[in-house]
């Protein structure tokens, strides 16, 4: 009897340990470790607030995240312009020609928030990596990188007005314009979007 015991108190070990590690989805679908997720164009929003001539485009990353235990994060990128939230949100900081957030994770689930911002008036043209390697305090590790990829921005003016009503128009100093003004103008939609326009 007591050598069944044994036997039966090792496979629950075995079955425990099997569960020791980090598992992480992104909108539902598991990641495997050292994928990479894209984000395009449509991923990013703009919010806009003309009368401080403020514009900011925005895209985010948000996988839910699983462990045995409790994690630590280290987030690294060669661009600035991103922050990373798990319970607390943190901006990253620089460590020779990367950007880093380097923090301690104390829960076992939740969801990562990333956030990927780009203050201009219009969505630039541009790559950017992000790449998030998760550990715990059982020595599992899970990584994975998020690509920012607005390359193409043709056709963008295009697919703003015809998913959208103008809700206001204002020259390049914010300040409102009427109807019949000429020339390159903000033109603002009732989705919160906003583009450059030259208007004839």
């Amino acid at each position: 009897m007591k050598k069944i015991f044994t036997t039966l108190a090792a496979a629950a070990l075995v079955a425990v340990s099997a569960q020791a590690k980090l598992e992480v989805t992104n909108n539902g679908t598991p990641l495997e470790n050292g994928a990479t997720i894209e984000f395009t164009n449509a991923d990013f929003n703009c919010t806009s607030m003309p009368e401080f001539n403020y514009f900011k485009w925005e895209a985010v990353c948000h996988p839910d995240v699983v462990s045995s235990s409790f994690m630590h994060t280290y987030v690294t990128s060669t661009a600035s312009n991103y922050n990373f939230c798990t319970s607390t949100c943190f901006m990253p900081k620089q460590d020779g020609d990367q950007w880093i957030v380097d923090q301690p994770w104390n829960m076992k689930e939740g969801q990562i928030q990333m956030h990927f911002e780009y203050s201009t008036e219009n969505l630039p043209t541009a790559e950017e990596s992000v790449k998030v390697k998760i550990t715990n305090t059982d020595g599992d590790t899970f990584e994975f990188t998020a690509v920012f990829k607005t390359t193409d921005t043709s056709g963008v003016e295009e697919i703003v007005a015809a998913s959208a009503n103008v809700a206001g128009i204002y020259d390049l100093q914010g300040r409102p314009v009427s109807e019949d003004f000429r020339g390159v103008a903000i033109v603002v939609y009732d989705n919160g979007k906003a583009v450059k326009q030259v208007i004839k």
